[in-house]
């Protein structure tokens, strides 16, 4: 079982976010488990972490990482360990109690995918990619994305940053836009949506957590993960008490 992260530019910006994250995972899942983190910037991770983790660069991969922001995330690439469950998170990804749901994706040795609910699918959240996703398909963030070990969403996903070049090719403001990336992997993920084999997590356990999303929230008692988006992260500050007691690196 893998867990993956991605960072880039300033390392110590988001330092603190990355190593509680990795913390919070290897609290409930072990040390036996694979935690790896892909940087720009190795040497900076390594020195956060002591040796904790693994850490690879993200120089090289299927995606021309100078034209995109977020497509940095599945550099060096989509799947690091193939033929092992593997899960992506973004670094604002807390877990805050015990993720057995999570833990029973990652025992199968199926094909399936995993994703958590976009809670507000809004057409902004998805740009170039919204007329893509399939109306029928449970809109998904891709904050984290599990993929099961016969599962894999390199060739998906390369088509779609293929067709996304043809589109910005001639308009630098739109190939910066962050959530291209995340369109991205809901419409790489359509297919299998189709297919029955798209996962995903229960919203009542596993939540974004912003001011425009689960707002109301002022404790976390039965969520297993949280989301805290949002530019400032604040639900990382309003939980950090809780996200600190579940972190082997508090």
């Amino acid at each position: 079982m893998v867990f993956r992260w991605t960072v880039w530019g300033d390392t110590g910006k988001f330092g603190e976010l990355l190593r509680h994250s990795v913390g919070t995972f290897r609290r409930w899942f072990g040390k036996d488990v694979r935690y790896i983190v892909c940087s720009d910037d190795p040497t900076s991770v390594e020195q956060l972490f002591h040796g904790e983790v693994e850490v690879m660069a993200t120089r090289s991969g299927p995606f021309d990482i100078a034209t995109g922001i977020a497509w940095q995330k599945w550099c060096p690439a989509v799947r690091l360990a193939p033929g092992e469950s593997e899960i992506y998170l973004d670094c604002d990804v807390f877990a805050v109690g015990d993720p057995h749901e999570l833990r029973n994706f990652c025992s199968g040795n199926g094909d399936h995918f995993l994703a958590f609910e976009q809670p507000h699918p809004l057409p902004s959240l998805y740009g170039l990619f919204h007329a893509r996703i399939p109306a029928a398909m449970t809109a998904p963030n891709a904050g984290l994305v599990g993929q099961q070990p016969q599962a894999d969403l390199t060739a998906d996903l390369v088509r779609e940053y293929e067709w996304w070049q043809g589109q910005v090719r001639n308009d630098p403001a739109a190939a910066a836009v962050w959530h291209y990336e995340q369109g991205a992997v809901a419409s790489a993920l359509g297919s299998h949506f189709a297919a029955g084999r798209v996962e995903f997590l229960p919203a009542h356990r596993y939540a974004l957590v912003s001011p425009r999303s689960n707002a109301h929230l002022d404790e976390l008692d039965g969520m297993a993960v949280i989301h805290a988006t949002f530019p400032s992260h604040p639900a990382f500050h309003l939980f950090q008490k809780v996200i600190l007691a579940n972190s082997e690196f508090a």
